[in-house]
């Protein structure tokens, strides 16, 4: 019911002539940044255990985890 009122506000709707400011792309870049960032950096981690699980030197595990 709620969709259905939603789908018939949004098709009745008129253009609303909005302004996107330079703030606004920026933030958008930062985030799309941040987030390439971050996927980067989970793959790397898991792209490490997985390398230390099929053949990785033991000490150096263990030594990591000393670390942590």
């Amino acid at each position: 019911m709620k969709s259905i009122i939603f789908l018939i506000i949004v098709s009745f709707s008129t253009g609303a002539h909005a302004y996107i400011d330079p703030g606004t792309a920026s933030l958008l870049l930062q985030g799309l940044i941040a987030s390439m960032a971050a996927a980067m950096a989970t793959c790397g981690i898991y792209f490490q255990k997985i390398k230390m699980f099929f053949g990785g030197n033991k000490h150096n595990v263990e030594d990591q985890e000393k670390e942590q």
